[in-house]
């Protein structure tokens, strides 16, 4: 099983391709060369005979009929010897008049016409010339023929191919090596990268991969890996600070009914007493129930997808809705509710949703807006495409180091957590529902001049058709 994954690492697969891919290129290279060589050697023969028997023509006698070799000189038949060259001269009888060197048997006395042919005898193979004797004063039926053993042919092809067996395995061999050693060497920084993802775990996220000096592809998926991880750690850290909040803004309202319990079961009571405790603990108890319903909210909102089909809305009559909720609670508070809106703002959504939205916005105007304080609610199409909803208060405003913040899970400033009671989900929730629409949320505020929350809010949803 080792020995199987050792073979199917990615190291392993580029060597076999590279050394695969350069057998293929070596050996296509070799057999072409081979080829070519033969194809020379061959031509290199037929011409040197051609070249030969041209010289041999100038010896013959055509004083005589039939025509005869002059005879030739000790050098020049050496010379012809040491070529590997055999010639005879036949006339047209058949006969031979004159031969130098030992000439093949079996080769045609009178061709049909001159050329070339390949003979073998005796397990030599000749290439045999055969040249009509033709001087400048008349023709004769006497044939020139000219041989040379194609064994050096041979014998350098089979040089050649041994060349070939011996040396492409050691070009291949060396090829591993040095493929291996290169994929080694590029995959090095992928190890690293490996070791380091390895050693981070949801305890310790702090690590990070060494960026490389090039800023190649191993460069590229680092800086990437880099940023994911970048991403992950404060996913956990906020996923950590919401399991914290979570857990304490549940403990507080059981802490406070387990207290109020063991208080009123600590001696007796009157019954007026016991029905202000059960109201107390009724208080908890919905605070609890909100906070759930909040946190499942949010879970949908963080989960799958919604597929649930949006629907035709009139954005101006849902926050007209939104508005009359409203002002029940402004009313206690003696704040001034306005709106400016169109009569209509046709759009897609979903209803349920963007009611939420809105009471929210206003919910949280209220609480921070003081008695006899004023709440304006406008819409404006700003595009053909986009809407934009603003809610503007005249409450304390928002301190400059908090706005980054508020919409973030459990975010309050710590001079409002005794003030407005809630459990900091309400922007949370806010900002979620207005992501789920594609939409934008941002808010304007400063110390004592109010705040303004403004939604942007495509007019049709970007999955309707």
């Amino acid at each position: 099983m080792k020995t199987l994954t050792r073979f199917n690492t990615l190291r392993t697969r580029l060597t076999l391709w590279y050394v695969a891919l350069l057998a293929v290129t070596v050996l296509g290279f070799c057999l072409y060369l081979q080829f070519e060589l033969e194809l020379s050697l061959a031509n290199q023969v037929d011409a040197s005979l051609q070249v030969a028997a041209s010289q041999l023509l100038v010896d013959v006698d055509d004083s005589v009929d039939p025509p005869m070799l002059r005879p030739m000189s000790e050098s020049a038949v050496n010379q012809l010897m040491q070529s590997r060259f055999a010639m005879r001269l036949v006339n047209e009888s058949g006969e031979v008049v004159a031969e130098v060197g030992v000439f093949p048997q079996g080769v045609t006395v009178t061709p049909n016409a001159s050329g070339f042919e390949t003979v073998n005898v005796e397990g030599t193979t000749w290439r045999i010339f055969s040249q009509r004797v033709e001087t400048e004063t008349q023709r004769f039926d006497a044939w020139l023929h000219m041989a040379q053993s194609l064994n050096l042919v041979y014998d350098t092809r089979r040089s050649v191919f041994n060349i070939i067996l011996i040396g492409v395995p050691i070009v291949l061999i060396v090829a591993g090596l040095g493929g291996t050693f290169m994929a080694t060497r590029a995959l090095r920084p992928v190890d690293a990268i490996t070791r380091t993802v390895q050693a981070i775990n949801a305890t310790d996220m702090t690590q990070r991969i060494p960026l490389p000096e090039s800023a190649d592809e191993i460069g590229r998926l680092t800086a990437t890996l880099n940023s994911m991880l970048d991403r992950l750690q404060s996913g956990f850290e906020k996923e950590r600070r919401f399991t914290a909040d979570a857990s304490h803004e549940l403990r507080t309202p059981l802490t406070a009914i387990k207290g109020q319990i063991g208080v009123t079961l600590s001696r007796e009571r009157s019954p007026a007493e016991y029905e202000t405790t059960l109201h107390q603990i009724q208080l908890e108890t919905d605070r609890l129930i909100r906070l759930a319903n909040d946190l499942l909210f949010l879970t949908r909102l963080d989960g799958a997808p919604v597929y649930a089909v949006p629907e035709h809305i009139d954005l101006s009559d849902l926050l007209g809705a939104a508005v009359d909720q409203i002002c029940v609670i402004a009313a206690e508070k003696r704040i001034t509710v306005t709106t400016d809106t169109p009569d209509s703002l046709p759009m897609m959504g979903f209803t349920d949703h963007l009611i939420r939205l809105f009471l929210n916005l206003l919910d949280n105007a209220v609480k921070y807006t003081p008695v006899g304080g004023s709440i304006r609610v406008s819409a404006l199409v700003t595009s053909s495409t986009e809407v934009q909803i603003v809610i503007h208060d005249s409450g304390k405003g928002i301190p400059a180091e908090h706005l980054p913040h508020v919409f973030e899970r459990f975010y309050r400033a710590e001079a409002d957590r005794k003030y407005s009671g809630g459990a900091g989900l309400g922007l949370a929730i806010a900002h979620q529902i207005v992501l789920e629409h594609s939409g934008r949320i941002h808010v304007e505020s400063a110390v004592d001049s109010g705040t303004r929350m403004v939604v942007c809010l495509p007019l049709a949803f970007p999955d309707s058709k």
